[in-house]
């Protein structure tokens, strides 16, 4: 399978090829040309499969052709080695996709420990002997301790782990800091939006990029983007086996940087028989505004309950764009507000003794919202409920710098002059 990239003015590159660039050098982000439908058989057997035999099946379809079976087999058994609960919430329709249980109880543990061994994998092919790899990465509380733990102390990778100031929690600060080696975080007196644009700038940079070897962790990276395709599969196939209509199944995908939302778009094409996707957001809602117009148009953000998923410019929007044509699926869009936030917070906990952070009541509120008598849906949870009650500790040495890509680009390379 190939990847074209969305400014179309790229030559079409390998799997291989699109991981170690993460972005076109056309500035675009990689899509698949042709995404490969699974067998209609996979999904008669999905409710009796067990997690890893289903990732392997979703991995070998996407990028069977580059990497033989045995290794694929090889990289699931090191990065797929937790659970995926999927809870039912007593005996209601409503499900629960607890993402959290990966070893630094982060939701975005999947894809970031895939990211590791791949880029592990292609750096040694493409670049051997290659002492310094610059890997960027803006990160929210759930990403940002997933990229940092899957890369420490891997050679050749060097990480810039990229946050905005006072928004991650404590809980997630303290597992960065803590990590040293090869990892260096650095603060942002900004937003996650500045974070962004300071990521994608460097990526275009071509002069940077000329001396510096450079990619980037953020799921505009096909290889971090892909292994998320898994989770969906594994939604669908426990809520069968837990007695769903396989025909009535809604999933609701947060939406940030649209990395989750893209993948769930791919698991579709893939062949996934889910009825409905719901783009469930925070009142910083220009995607979801986007689903119902088909118009664009980010303006200011506002500062909610669930910071993580507070995104105006999200990287992978020209990817879902593309993903979105002709897309055999209902989707539609929610925003949540902090009133609602707390609301399902309390019915979540009154009604099913089920315990949600701010970030998972976004997911679980639009669900609520939308699904209707007959349906049977699942929402995403991120972080684990004790995630944001976690208290901060000594202060720990790092870099802290204004939300300007000649700041960022300094660090990256010191030899730079304005």
């Amino acid at each position: 399978m190939h990847y074209y990239s969305t400014n179309r003015n790229s030559d079409n590159v390998t799997f291989c090829e699109a991981t170690v660039n993460g972005i076109a050098d056309d500035g675009g982000v990689y899509v698949p040309a042709d995404i490969p439908l699974v067998p209609k058989a996979f999904f008669r057997n999905m409710p009796e499969m067990g997690l890893t035999d289903i990732a392997y099946v979703v991995m070998d379809t996407l990028i069977g052709d580059e990497i033989s079976s045995e290794d694929i087999k090889g990289i699931i058994s090191e990065a797929l080695n937790f659970d995926i609960p999927v809870a039912r919430l007593g005996e209601s329709h409503l499900f629960s996709a607890e993402l959290f249980h990966g070893p630094t109880g982060s939701g975005k543990d999947l894809g970031a420990r895939f990211l590791a061994r791949f880029f592990r994998r292609f750096f040694a092919q493409t670049c051997p002997g290659e002492n310094d790899v610059t890997v960027l990465a803006s990160v929210t509380s759930d990403s940002g301790v997933a990229i940092a733990d899957a890369f420490c102390g891997i050679d050749p990778f060097k990480v810039l782990v990229v946050f905005p100031k006072g928004k991650i929690s404590p809980a997630s600060r303290e597992k960065i800091f803590a990590l040293g080696n090869n990892i260096k975080p650095v603060e942002v007196r900004g937003s996650t939006d500045d974070c962004l644009a300071m990521i994608r700038t460097a990526m275009v940079d071509s002069g940077l990029r000329g001396h510096i070897k450079l990619t980037s962790a953020n799921s505009i990276n096909i290889a971090r983007l892909l292994p998320t395709v898994i989770q969906y599969f594994w939604i669908w196939s426990q809520m069968v086996a837990d007695g769903a209509d396989p025909d009535e199944i809604v999933i609701s995908v947060p939406c940030a940087n649209l990395g989750s939302f893209a993948a769930a778009l791919i698991a579709v094409r893939m062949g996934l028989p889910v009825k409905r996707i719901i783009a469930a957001s925070t009142v910083n809602n220009a995607f979801v505004d986007y689903l119902a117009t088909g118009k664009f148009t980010p303006c200011c953000h506002q500062d909610t309950l669930a910071p993580s998923f507070d995104i105006m410019q999200p990287l992978n929007f020209p990817r879902v764009a593309e993903l979105l044509k002709d897309i055999n699926v209902e989707v539609v869009g929610c925003a949540v507000s902090d009133d609602d936030i707390v609301k399902v917070a309390g019915e979540l906990s009154q009604s099913y003794a089920y315990a949600a952070d701010p970030h998972t009541c976004v997911s679980a509120g639009a669900l609520m919202q939308n699904l209707r008598s007959n349906e049977y849906g699942a929402f995403i949870a991120t972080f684990s409920p004790n995630e944001l009650l976690a208290q901060p500790t000594a202060h720990a040495r790092h870099e802290s710098i204004s939300p300007t890509y000649r700041a960022l680009r300094r660090l990256i390379d010191p030899t730079t002059t304005f």
